[in-house]
Protein backbone atom coordinates (compact mmCIF):
# COMPACT_ATOMS: atom_id res chain seq x y z
CA UNK A 1 0.00 0.00 0.00
CA UNK A 2 3.21 2.34 0.40
CA UNK A 3 4.51 2.02 -2.36
CA UNK A 4 1.04 2.59 -4.35
CA UNK A 5 0.52 5.87 -2.45
CA UNK A 6 3.76 6.90 -3.50
CA UNK A 7 3.72 6.05 -7.09
CA UNK A 8 0.48 7.60 -6.52
CA UNK A 9 2.25 11.10 -5.10
CA UNK A 10 4.63 10.71 -7.74
CA UNK A 11 2.48 10.32 -10.87
CA UNK A 12 0.49 13.65 -9.71
CA UNK A 13 3.38 15.60 -9.61
CA UNK A 14 4.96 14.55 -12.81
CA UNK A 15 1.26 15.79 -14.32
CA UNK A 16 0.77 18.41 -11.98
CA UNK A 17 5.01 19.37 -13.39
CA UNK A 18 4.22 18.97 -16.83
CA UNK A 19 0.68 20.59 -17.05
CA UNK A 20 2.90 23.58 -15.52
CA UNK A 21 5.65 23.95 -18.17
CA UNK A 22 2.95 23.53 -20.97
CA UNK A 23 0.56 26.08 -19.59
CA UNK A 24 2.65 28.48 -18.36
CA UNK A 25 4.29 29.02 -21.69
CA UNK A 26 3.05 32.16 -23.56
CA UNK A 27 3.06 33.30 -27.67
CA UNK A 28 6.79 34.08 -28.07
CA UNK A 29 6.47 37.99 -28.34
CA UNK A 30 9.28 39.86 -30.31
CA UNK A 31 7.18 42.33 -32.22
CA UNK A 32 9.71 45.20 -33.13
CA UNK A 33 12.41 43.46 -31.67
CA UNK A 34 16.22 43.09 -33.48
CA UNK A 35 17.24 39.84 -33.88
CA UNK A 36 20.84 38.71 -35.12
CA UNK A 37 20.88 35.20 -36.22
CA UNK A 38 24.43 33.57 -37.65
CA UNK A 39 24.21 31.01 -40.01
CA UNK A 40 21.07 32.88 -41.24
CA UNK A 41 21.52 32.60 -45.15
CA UNK A 42 20.64 28.64 -45.18
CA UNK A 43 18.87 25.59 -43.28
CA UNK A 44 17.78 26.12 -39.14
CA UNK A 45 19.11 29.84 -39.50
CA UNK A 46 17.49 31.10 -42.44
CA UNK A 47 14.09 29.13 -41.12
CA UNK A 48 14.19 31.28 -37.89
CA UNK A 49 15.01 34.06 -40.14
CA UNK A 50 11.78 33.65 -41.31
CA UNK A 51 9.76 32.67 -38.52
CA UNK A 52 10.92 35.73 -36.29
CA UNK A 53 10.40 37.95 -39.74
CA UNK A 54 6.73 36.59 -39.58
CA UNK A 55 6.59 37.44 -35.64
CA UNK A 56 7.26 40.80 -36.50
CA UNK A 57 11.16 40.93 -35.72
CA UNK A 58 13.30 43.33 -37.35
CA UNK A 59 16.01 40.57 -38.53
CA UNK A 60 20.32 40.68 -39.05
CA UNK A 61 21.39 37.27 -40.76
CA UNK A 62 25.00 36.61 -41.10
CA UNK A 63 26.99 34.29 -43.18
CA UNK A 64 29.71 34.25 -45.48
CA UNK A 65 28.63 34.67 -48.96
CA UNK A 66 26.61 37.79 -49.87
CA UNK A 67 25.39 36.00 -52.82
CA UNK A 68 23.84 33.20 -50.42
CA UNK A 69 22.39 36.45 -48.13
CA UNK A 70 20.93 38.03 -50.73
CA UNK A 71 18.85 35.20 -52.04
CA UNK A 72 17.94 34.92 -48.57
CA UNK A 73 16.70 38.11 -47.52
CA UNK A 74 14.19 37.70 -50.95
CA UNK A 75 12.96 34.67 -49.33
CA UNK A 76 12.53 35.99 -45.61
CA UNK A 77 10.69 38.87 -47.27
CA UNK A 78 8.65 36.56 -49.35
CA UNK A 79 7.78 34.74 -46.45
CA UNK A 80 6.50 37.40 -44.17
CA UNK A 81 4.78 39.41 -46.87
CA UNK A 82 4.14 42.19 -43.91
CA UNK A 83 7.48 42.42 -43.70
CA UNK A 84 9.37 45.38 -45.08
CA UNK A 85 13.47 45.74 -46.39
CA UNK A 86 14.32 48.10 -44.28
CA UNK A 87 13.43 45.48 -41.38
CA UNK A 88 15.79 42.49 -42.92
CA UNK A 89 19.15 43.32 -43.14
CA UNK A 90 21.99 40.59 -44.85
CA UNK A 91 25.46 41.33 -43.45
CA UNK A 92 28.76 39.24 -44.72
CA UNK A 93 30.79 38.35 -42.13
CA UNK A 94 32.77 35.17 -41.21
CA UNK A 95 32.11 34.68 -37.32
CA UNK A 96 35.59 33.31 -36.78
CA UNK A 97 37.09 37.14 -37.34
CA UNK A 98 36.21 39.01 -33.99
CA UNK A 99 36.74 41.99 -35.32
CA UNK A 100 34.10 41.53 -37.82
CA UNK A 101 31.54 40.43 -35.50
CA UNK A 102 32.12 43.78 -33.72
CA UNK A 103 31.67 45.88 -37.02
CA UNK A 104 28.64 43.37 -37.69
CA UNK A 105 26.91 44.63 -34.07
CA UNK A 106 27.73 47.72 -34.52
CA UNK A 107 26.41 48.13 -38.23
CA UNK A 108 22.96 46.13 -37.47
CA UNK A 109 22.12 47.66 -34.29
CA UNK A 110 22.58 51.34 -36.35
CA UNK A 111 20.46 50.01 -39.49
CA UNK A 112 17.60 48.99 -37.28
CA UNK A 113 18.01 51.51 -34.70
CA UNK A 114 17.88 49.49 -31.31
CA UNK A 115 20.52 47.58 -29.73
CA UNK A 116 20.14 43.57 -30.61
CA UNK A 117 17.74 41.49 -28.51
CA UNK A 118 17.65 37.87 -29.24
CA UNK A 119 21.53 36.97 -30.40
CA UNK A 120 21.08 33.64 -32.28
CA UNK A 121 24.54 31.96 -32.37
CA UNK A 122 23.84 29.23 -35.37
CA UNK A 123 27.11 29.29 -37.48
CA UNK A 124 28.76 25.81 -37.84
CA UNK A 125 30.55 23.46 -40.00
CA UNK A 126 31.93 19.94 -39.48
CA UNK A 127 34.20 17.49 -41.13
CA UNK A 128 33.85 14.41 -39.77
CA UNK A 129 37.24 12.09 -40.21
CA UNK A 130 39.18 9.82 -38.04
CA UNK A 131 41.10 12.01 -35.44
CA UNK A 132 44.56 10.16 -36.23
CA UNK A 133 43.87 11.67 -40.22
CA UNK A 134 42.37 14.57 -39.73
CA UNK A 135 44.87 18.06 -40.39
CA UNK A 136 45.11 19.71 -37.58
CA UNK A 137 44.42 23.01 -39.53
CA UNK A 138 40.83 21.60 -40.02
CA UNK A 139 40.31 21.00 -36.19
CA UNK A 140 41.35 24.83 -35.79
CA UNK A 141 38.93 25.90 -38.40
CA UNK A 142 36.33 23.64 -36.83
CA UNK A 143 36.76 24.99 -33.10
CA UNK A 144 37.33 28.55 -34.52
CA UNK A 145 34.14 29.12 -36.20
CA UNK A 146 32.03 26.26 -33.99
CA UNK A 147 33.23 27.78 -30.41
CA UNK A 148 35.07 30.92 -31.15
CA UNK A 149 32.90 32.09 -33.15
CA UNK A 150 29.73 32.21 -31.11
CA UNK A 151 32.10 33.54 -28.15
CA UNK A 152 33.10 36.66 -30.85
CA UNK A 153 29.02 37.05 -31.28
CA UNK A 154 28.04 36.77 -28.00
CA UNK A 155 31.04 39.56 -26.95
CA UNK A 156 30.03 41.67 -29.75
CA UNK A 157 26.37 41.85 -29.07
CA UNK A 158 26.73 41.63 -25.06
CA UNK A 159 27.58 45.28 -24.01
CA UNK A 160 24.97 47.09 -25.48
CA UNK A 161 22.69 44.15 -24.46
CA UNK A 162 23.32 44.99 -20.87
CA UNK A 163 23.18 48.81 -21.24
CA UNK A 164 19.16 47.60 -22.01
CA UNK A 165 18.41 44.78 -20.19
CA UNK A 166 14.95 45.24 -19.39
CA UNK A 167 12.58 45.62 -22.54
CA UNK A 168 9.27 44.96 -21.40
CA UNK A 169 7.02 43.30 -19.17
CA UNK A 170 7.10 39.90 -20.70
CA UNK A 171 10.15 40.23 -22.94
CA UNK A 172 13.64 39.64 -22.38
CA UNK A 173 16.64 39.79 -24.07
CA UNK A 174 18.06 36.35 -24.96
CA UNK A 175 21.46 34.54 -26.23
CA UNK A 176 20.62 31.65 -28.06
CA UNK A 177 22.83 29.29 -28.72
CA UNK A 178 23.06 26.43 -31.32
CA UNK A 179 24.97 23.65 -30.07
CA UNK A 180 23.88 19.95 -31.48
CA UNK A 181 23.08 16.47 -30.24
CA UNK A 182 27.21 15.57 -30.39
CA UNK A 183 27.26 18.04 -27.32
CA UNK A 184 25.97 15.24 -25.24
CA UNK A 185 27.80 11.93 -26.95
CA UNK A 186 30.97 11.88 -28.45
CA UNK A 187 31.58 8.56 -31.04
CA UNK A 188 34.12 7.71 -33.91
CA UNK A 189 34.87 10.40 -36.60
CA UNK A 190 33.41 13.05 -34.54
CA UNK A 191 36.19 14.10 -31.78
CA UNK A 192 37.02 17.24 -33.25
CA UNK A 193 33.19 18.31 -34.13
CA UNK A 194 32.17 17.18 -30.62
CA UNK A 195 34.50 18.73 -28.80
CA UNK A 196 33.51 22.34 -30.57
CA UNK A 197 29.99 21.14 -29.27
CA UNK A 198 30.72 19.96 -26.04
CA UNK A 199 32.64 23.72 -25.36
CA UNK A 200 29.17 25.07 -26.03
CA UNK A 201 27.72 23.60 -23.08
CA UNK A 202 30.26 24.42 -20.90
CA UNK A 203 30.06 28.17 -22.68
CA UNK A 204 25.93 27.96 -22.12
CA UNK A 205 25.77 26.83 -18.75
CA UNK A 206 28.17 29.56 -17.27
CA UNK A 207 26.40 32.85 -19.16
CA UNK A 208 23.36 31.52 -17.81
CA UNK A 209 24.07 31.63 -14.64
CA UNK A 210 26.39 35.29 -14.74
CA UNK A 211 23.77 36.64 -17.40
CA UNK A 212 21.12 36.59 -13.90
CA UNK A 213 23.25 39.65 -13.22
CA UNK A 214 21.00 41.62 -15.98
CA UNK A 215 17.54 39.54 -16.24
CA UNK A 216 18.99 38.38 -19.89
CA UNK A 217 17.85 34.80 -20.64
CA UNK A 218 20.23 32.14 -22.24
CA UNK A 219 19.16 29.01 -23.83
CA UNK A 220 21.20 26.49 -25.77
CA UNK A 221 19.65 24.01 -28.40
CA UNK A 222 20.65 20.16 -29.19
CA UNK A 223 19.14 19.05 -32.16
CA UNK A 224 19.82 16.30 -34.44
CA UNK A 225 20.49 16.00 -37.60
CA UNK A 226 18.94 18.63 -40.05
CA UNK A 227 18.22 18.25 -43.43
CA UNK A 228 20.43 20.73 -45.23
CA UNK A 229 23.19 21.09 -47.99
CA UNK A 230 25.85 20.98 -44.58
CA UNK A 231 24.29 17.42 -43.90
CA UNK A 232 24.44 16.18 -47.39
CA UNK A 233 28.04 16.67 -48.15
CA UNK A 234 28.97 15.39 -44.68
CA UNK A 235 27.47 12.20 -45.27
CA UNK A 236 29.54 11.57 -48.17
CA UNK A 237 32.71 11.85 -46.14
CA UNK A 238 31.42 10.24 -43.04
CA UNK A 239 33.68 7.30 -41.27
CA UNK A 240 31.41 3.82 -41.69
CA UNK A 241 31.36 3.44 -38.29
CA UNK A 242 29.80 6.25 -37.31
CA UNK A 243 27.22 6.14 -39.74
CA UNK A 244 26.54 2.76 -38.30
CA UNK A 245 26.12 4.23 -35.31
CA UNK A 246 24.13 7.40 -35.98
CA UNK A 247 22.49 6.19 -39.31
CA UNK A 248 18.79 5.08 -37.18
CA UNK A 249 18.31 8.72 -37.41
CA UNK A 250 15.95 10.63 -39.78
CA UNK A 251 16.80 14.48 -40.42
CA UNK A 252 14.49 17.07 -39.34
CA UNK A 253 13.87 19.76 -41.65
CA UNK A 254 15.18 23.15 -40.96
CA UNK A 255 11.51 24.27 -40.76
CA UNK A 256 10.21 21.90 -37.95
CA UNK A 257 13.66 22.32 -35.92
CA UNK A 258 12.77 26.04 -36.25
CA UNK A 259 9.50 25.59 -34.37
CA UNK A 260 11.00 23.22 -31.79
CA UNK A 261 13.46 25.95 -30.86
CA UNK A 262 10.96 28.84 -30.87
CA UNK A 263 8.82 26.61 -28.48
CA UNK A 264 11.34 26.10 -26.20
CA UNK A 265 12.10 29.79 -26.01
CA UNK A 266 8.28 30.83 -25.27
CA UNK A 267 8.57 28.42 -21.79
CA UNK A 268 12.01 30.38 -21.20
CA UNK A 269 13.79 26.65 -21.59
CA UNK A 270 16.82 26.24 -21.09
CA UNK A 271 18.10 23.26 -22.91
CA UNK A 272 15.88 22.47 -25.64
CA UNK A 273 15.89 19.34 -28.02
CA UNK A 274 13.86 18.01 -30.72
CA UNK A 275 14.14 14.14 -30.85
CA UNK A 276 13.44 11.87 -27.76
CA UNK A 277 16.73 10.26 -28.05
CA UNK A 278 18.14 13.45 -27.59
CA UNK A 279 15.66 14.22 -24.84
CA UNK A 280 17.13 11.12 -23.09
CA UNK A 281 20.73 11.83 -23.55
CA UNK A 282 20.52 15.18 -22.21
CA UNK A 283 18.50 14.14 -18.73
CA UNK A 284 21.44 11.66 -18.22
CA UNK A 285 23.87 14.11 -18.76
CA UNK A 286 22.32 17.34 -17.46
CA UNK A 287 24.77 18.19 -14.60
CA UNK A 288 23.70 21.08 -12.01
CA UNK A 289 22.14 22.86 -15.17
CA UNK A 290 17.85 23.64 -15.00
CA UNK A 291 15.82 20.54 -15.95
CA UNK A 292 12.30 20.77 -18.12
CA UNK A 293 10.24 18.44 -15.83
CA UNK A 294 11.99 17.23 -12.82
CA UNK A 295 9.62 14.67 -11.31
CA UNK A 296 9.27 13.16 -14.86
CA UNK A 297 13.10 12.98 -15.30
CA UNK A 298 13.83 11.64 -11.87
CA UNK A 299 11.38 8.60 -12.81
CA UNK A 300 12.80 8.87 -15.72
CA UNK A 301 16.50 8.54 -14.89
CA UNK A 302 16.44 4.73 -13.39
CA UNK A 303 14.97 3.62 -16.64
CA UNK A 304 17.24 5.85 -19.01
CA UNK A 305 20.71 4.42 -16.90
CA UNK A 306 20.48 0.49 -18.66
CA UNK A 307 19.62 2.02 -21.87
CA UNK A 308 22.43 4.68 -21.86
CA UNK A 309 25.03 1.23 -20.58
CA UNK A 310 23.30 -0.52 -23.85
CA UNK A 311 23.85 2.02 -26.26
CA UNK A 312 27.31 2.60 -24.76
CA UNK A 313 28.23 -1.35 -25.67
CA UNK A 314 26.62 -1.21 -28.90
CA UNK A 315 28.53 1.85 -29.88
CA UNK A 316 31.75 0.09 -28.62
CA UNK A 317 31.19 -2.98 -30.49
CA UNK A 318 30.89 -1.54 -33.68
CA UNK A 319 34.18 -0.22 -33.53
CA UNK A 320 35.46 -3.56 -32.30
CA UNK A 321 34.17 -5.28 -35.09
CA UNK A 322 35.22 -2.69 -37.60
CA UNK A 323 39.09 -3.37 -35.61
CA UNK A 324 38.75 -7.10 -36.88
CA UNK A 325 37.99 -6.63 -40.17
CA UNK A 326 40.47 -4.17 -40.65
CA UNK A 327 43.18 -6.56 -39.52
CA UNK A 328 41.89 -9.43 -40.88
CA UNK A 329 42.45 -7.56 -44.41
Amino acid sequence: MLWLALAFVLAVAIALSWAWSVFKASELDVRGLHVLITGGSDGLGLALAKQYALKGARVTIVARRQSQLDIAKREILAAAVDTSDASVLALSADVADAKAMQDVVAVANEFHGRTVDHIVCNAGITRPDYFVDQDIAVMRRIMDVNYLGVVHTIKAALPSMITESRISAGRRRRVVIVSSAAALIGFIGYAQYCSSKFALRGLAEGLRNELLLYDIDVSIYFPGNIDTKMLRAELKIKPQEANDIDGMSVPATPESAALVLLDGLSRRAFAITNEVAISMLRVLANGIAPRWNTPLELLLLPILVPIQVVFGLFMDSVVERAAKKKSSL
